[in-house]
């Protein structure tokens, strides 16, 4: 189950506990290090 969310933005949270897999794909290789920090510090690992 997901659950959906408001602060600042959408963030969804899945109530089992588990990260999923997210795929970033952008051409801007700044933009991929801004994401990957956000997605960091919301408890997702890059590997």
């Amino acid at each position: 189950m997901v659950e959906s969310s408001r602060c600042g933005g959408t963030a969804l949270r899945n109530l089992s506990g588990e990260k999923g897999k997210i795929l970033v794909v952008d051409d801007e290789a700044s933009i991929r290090r801004i994401l990957q920090t956000r997605l960091e510090m919301i408890g997702y690992a890059f590997g």
